[in-house]
């Protein structure tokens, strides 16, 4: 039998811990816990043996006090499985929150398993089946950040696992925020947190429904996943500590964080997880040109940044578009047949609705002097690279 196996076994065993006809059935547990042959109640022989390993993991103090973290495995143990206390109860005997209370029970489930496994496999070494550590692999990723649309991979990855809520039954109710957003992330390594949020809580026992949704701060993204357990008292505690530092450790990779929290409610448990990400506010630039392969040109120079491209290369629509748009940026050709930049510029820079919008004339002609005269923020003389672009429009908005 691996680890993983026999972790689940014990599990089961303390999950149906005064069910004797579950313990009963189960024949897998007699394949590890052998009673004497004429033992007439396995299972109470089981309850025995596994009270007998909690009783080691009593400090040597006679005194017991419930507010020591060395008597908490033990307390966790003794109280919830053999004395029945419920968590309400056993939170508030030990003076902790919830979460610290799920967090030590995941410590003290996994000490008693180690007691156990050197019990009945004393010469065998603990296998696991489930993947490696994922230390070293995290230590030799290299992290490559760009911008990304959060919605576009969350829902990738959600059509990655869909099938397995469908077969469960399991509605899942998205409520995401209307607006194009945009968050500084590594690709791969936000699907791999994504993924592993989902499959926490798709192993969650008893999981009603899960509902996910956009949270929006001036700096940051949230994606929140809230999950309905429909079992307070059976449910909250999951075998996640090492999953949720795994999550945590790939998070800090990529500038982002994990929250946790559990909010108790009436016959059920909300088990929240939000994931926060560096928020990039998408500025926008219009670009004026008569010449169609300019303005695609800018376009990729703008691919990888923050920055959206409005184009147009109709002289007329310069006025209404700026209104409608209010980009942060007008880049003018002048050369333009019917109306020309300069025309343009002083049109701009006359109108109440777009007189504050920084100008930057991009021109074949090296007249930088008119162009400043006249009220533009910049000159860039065409042809113009596309670092000298990138500067000229992080200096223009810096100083607005």
């Amino acid at each position: 039998m691996d680890w993983e196996t026999f972790e689940e076994l014990i599990r089961y065993i303390l999950a149906n811990f005064y069910d004797y006809a579950a313990l009963e059935t189960n024949h897998q547990i007699y394949m590890v816990i052998k009673p004497p042959v004429a033992s007439n109640n396995r299972a109470e022989f089981v309850r025995k043996e596994i009270i007998d390993v909690i009783e080691k993991l009593r400090p040597g103090r006679k005194e017991i006090n419930p507010h020591s973290p060395d008597w908490r495995p033990y307390l966790i143990l003794q109280k919830r499985y053999v004395e029945g206390a419920s968590i309400n109860d056993l939170a508030s005997f030990l003076s902790i929150s919830s979460r610290q209370l799920r967090r030590d029970h995941h410590r003290a489930l996994e000490a008693l398993t180690i007691l156990l496994w050197n019990r009945f496999f004393p010469d065998q070494q603990r296998s696991q089946s489930s993947e490696p550590d994922a230390g070293p692999e995290q230590m030799n990723f290299e992290v490559h950040l760009e911008t990304l649309d959060p919605k576009e991979i969350l829902n990738g990855v959600y059509d990655l696992l869909k099938k397995r809520f469908v077969d469960d039954l399991i509605p899942v109710e998205f409520r995401l925020h209307p607006e194009s957003l945009q968050v500084s992330a590594d690709r791969v390594i936000l699907r791999q947190i994504l993924i592993g949020v989902f499959n926490e809580i798709s192993h969650t026992e008893g999981l009603v429904s899960l509902s996910i949704k956009t949270l929006l701060s001036p700096k940051e993204v949230g994606f929140e996943f809230r999950a309905v357990v429909k079992n307070q008292d059976e449910t909250i505690f999951r075998d996640e500590e090492n999953g949720l530092e795994t999550l945590c450790s790939w998070c800090e990779r990529i500038n982002a964080r994990l929250e946790d929290q559990d909010q108790p409610e009436i016959n059920s448990i909300s088990l929240y997880r939000t994931i926060w990400l560096q928020r990039i506010v998408q500025r926008v630039v219009l670009v004026v040109d008569d010449q169609e392969p300019t303005i695609n040109l800018f376009r990729r120079y703008l691919s990888q940044t923050n920055w959206k491209l409005v184009g147009t290369n109709h002289a007329d629509q310069v006025l209404a578009l700026a209104r409608q748009v209010q980009p942060q940026v007008i880049t003018l050709d002048v050369m333009m047949p019917q109306v020309d930049g300069w025309e343009l510029l002083q049109t701009l820079k006359l109108d109440e609705e777009t007189h504050n919008i920084p100008v930057i004339i991009c021109s074949a002609w090296a007249d930088p002097d008119l162009a400043l005269s006249l009220g533009a923020a910049a000159y860039l003389k065409k042809p113009i690279t596309q670092k000298q672009f990138l500067d000229v429009l992080e200096t223009v908005d810096h100083n607005l």
